[in-house]
């Protein structure tokens, strides 16, 4: 049985992504492009999807601030804003290392997301 998520969850899930899509720069967030998990018995919303729709990766990564935030209430913010204001709110939560390796396909994106994690870490 799944059990409805609490607001705080969405919210903490919410600042997550914000902080992921400055990490790997995904220009394609916005509040038509999320996942919500729905009960089929009742047709009930259950809570936002963690995870979905990174086909716009690395699209801003030109730049330290990314593309501007479209996940912020008519609050006008670029993604490093929003990282940043996720951070303080809810923490970077960095599990585990970033190995410069993952990087092997896609080498020309290992540095500015090392500036980027960095930033994130000094906050």
């Amino acid at each position: 049985t799944l059990m409805r998520s609490s607001a705080a969850s969405d919210v903490y899930k919410r600042q997550m992504m914000n902080i992921i899509d400055y990490l790997v720069g995904n220009t394609d967030r916005h509040w038509g492009n999320w996942g919500v998990l729905v009960d089929t018995k009742n047709n009930k919303p259950i809570s936002l999807h963690k995870l979905m729709d990174f086909n716009r990766a690395f699209y801003a990564y030109d730049n330290i601030d990314g593309a501007n935030c479209q996940t912020t209430f008519y609050k006008k913010m670029s993604q490093r804003e929003a990282a940043e204001e996720a951070v303080k709110k809810v923490g970077l939560n960095q599990i585990k290392e970033v190995k410069k390796s993952y990087f092997e396909a896609l080498p020309q994106y290992w540095e500015m997301f090392e500036k980027r994690l960095s930033l994130l870490k000094g906050i």
